[in-house]
């Protein structure tokens, strides 16, 4: 554990921060460059646990986007409980484990993590955001808008928690709050193929095929077909 508290060497460190850095989009081929930076940054870095747990993150979300590949489910495994090793009470290694449980189904497990996380860093937003998504899944669809526009208030400029208020309130089937919290989310991060696909989704929700038709047209506009 001393190890993974200890300041990371720089060139690690930029590393770390420049895998951060590629989740503005959400596709498979970010997601590889973000890999492949944290993997740098734990190479430069053993004892990093931040890096170990951005690591397992990525890998599972490489998993569901990425061909549903064995080996990124079974790297997600190792690379978290590696962070667990190293910095069992980070919020990254909170997050990370949360995530895992939640790709394995234990949603109950996912939320007790994510309410232990809190309780050590109570204003973290990914945390929070994340919560927020387990409650969601499992009903509590009023407590969960309630963490994420808390979530959203310690950090207005992430994309990310944008997209999770954008799913809370498409399952509220509050389509208008859905499209503003969308609009806010491709206003942090444009131009990106995966939220001009849940534009096409949430017009398409609305009944506005037009408007489907046309965020399919903008994402042909930005990308190759292939990836769209």
């Amino acid at each position: 554990v001393i190890a993974s508290l200890a300041e990371p060497p720089a060139d690690a460190y930029d590393a770390y921060l420049r895998g951060k850095a590629r989740f503005g989009d959400i596709t498979p081929a970010k997601l590889r460059a973000a890999a492949a930076e944290f993997q740098r940054a734990v190479d430069l870095d053993p004892g990093f646990a931040s890096a170990w747990a951005a690591l397992s993150t990525v890998h599972l979300m490489l998993f569901r986007l990425g061909g549903m590949q064995v080996r990124d489910a079974e790297a997600a495994e190792r690379q978290m409980e590696r962070a667990r090793t190293l910095g069992p009470e980070l919020p990254e290694t909170y997050f990370a484990r949360g995530t895992y449980l939640e790709f394995k189904g234990d949603m109950k497990g996912a939320l007790g993590v994510y309410e232990a996380g809190l309780r050590a860093t109570p204003n973290n937003p990914d945390l929070l955001s994340n919560l927020a998504g387990v409650k969601d899944a499992l009903g509590q669809h009023e407590a969960a808008l309630e963490d994420m526009q808390r979530a959203s208030r310690l950090d207005p400029r992430s994309p990310a928690l944008a997209f999770t208020m954008f799913n809370t309130y498409f399952g509220l089937r509050r389509y208008a709050e859905a499209q503003r919290a969308l609009d806010q989310a491709r206003a942090l991060v444009p131009p990106s193929v995966s939220l001009l696909h849940e534009q096409a989704y949430l017009r398409a929700a609305m009944g506005d095929l037009a408007g489907a038709r046309e965020a399919f047209r903008q994402a042909h506009r930005i990308a190759d077909s292939s990836a769209v």
